[in-house]
């Protein structure tokens, strides 16, 4: 029984790598530029090999896509599992989310591109669902918030929502420009910056 398991080793380790290898491409060259000759070359694999493994270079990248959307979809399902308070719980989200985007830029920039470009493309169309229900997720999250006291009943959810995913993408986009600035202690130390903007956006900045 152990020899197929060890027969399929080399397949999986190949499909890891034409993944990684798409990912990147895709990323900072778009879908058009990229071939799969490319693709091949970079994961150190055949041409025939790749499509061995998926029908053409679209199902490709959906495959990418689709890995990408997995890491927001987990973030949110163990927050919804956790016991801790709802303040800490998004705490939690705006710190995962905003490590989910620096330790996997790829993955974040693919996505934001495919939610922003309303592609007519009916299987990305269930990623850019799969946004909405994830972004649904978190209104839901902070609705309980309200419900329990722990947010104003006056905001609407989703403003608070975008505040708080706002500001991360804010800190992805501008970081490089921030690290120039002596004034800014938080460009390199992003705990920093998600601890003190939640405190902000939960506590408000008006002395007390």
């Amino acid at each position: 029984m152990s020899e197929p398991q060890q027969s399929k080793k080399p397949c999986v380790d190949a499909v890891d790598r034409v993944l990684i290898a798409a990912e990147d491409l895709f990323a900072t060259c778009g879908y058009d530029a990229v071939s799969i000759s490319a693709i091949a070359e970079r994961a150190n694999v055949s041409k025939a090999n790749i499509f061995h493994h998926f029908q053409s270079k679209r199902s490709l990248y959906i495959s990418v896509l689709k890995a990408a959307a997995n890491h927001s979809t987990m973030l949110l399902m163990g927050l919804e599992e956790t016991q801790s308070g709802y303040a800490d719980r998004l705490t939690m989200l705006a710190n995962g989310h905003l490590t989910n985007y620096l330790n996997h830029p790829n993955k974040s920039k693919l996505l934001m591109r495919e939610i922003l470009e309303h592609t007519s493309d009916a299987e990305i169309r269930v990623l850019q669902d799969d946004f909405g229900r994830n972004f649904a997720r978190v209104t839901s999250l902070i609705e309980k918030a309200q419900t329990d006291g722990e947010i104003r009943q006056d905001l609407d959810a989703a403003i608070v929502a975008v505040a708080i995913l706002a500001t991360n993408i804010f800190y992805i986009r501008t970081r490089e420009q921030m690290q120039e600035s002596s004034k800014i202690s938080f460009a390199d130390d992003s705990d920093l910056y998600s601890t003190q903007m939640m405190d902000l956006l939960l506590n408000g900045m008006l002395s007390r």
